[in-house]
């Protein structure tokens, strides 16, 4: 009884906790878009593009060379850009804020 309880309240929480987030993420006036690699326009990967990050399977490579995989083409997107333009009271569209870099993988190397 007790242990029913408990998971009740928990799975209470949960409800709140996600319709608190629900309600804030609807109350704000960005324009929230998911960048593809389509729309990033690229087939190869760069250190210096704002939108994109290597995963972290690269981290051997980028740690001795920041650019060490410039010029290597994407083979995978594993998780896509998340781009918010405009800001919360719904002005300035013109203007962006990169909340997530694409996660891209260029494959192993030797």
């Amino acid at each position: 009884m007790e242990q029913d309880q408990e998971m009740r309240q928990s799975l209470f929480q949960l409800f709140h906790e996600a319709g608190q987030l629900s309600y804030y993420l609807g109350t704000q006036r960005f324009d929230v878009r998911v960048a593809r690699l389509d729309n990033l326009r690229v087939k190869e990967f760069h250190h210096q593009n704002q939108f994109m990050e290597a995963h972290s399977s690269h981290q051997i490579q980028l740690d001795q060379d920041e650019a060490a995989l410039d010029g290597q083409e994407i083979y995978l997107m594993l998780h896509p850009a998340i781009i918010a333009f405009g800001t919360a009271d719904g002005s300035d569209y013109h203007k962006y804020t990169i909340w997530k870099k694409a996660v891209l993988w260029m494959g192993y190397s030797n």
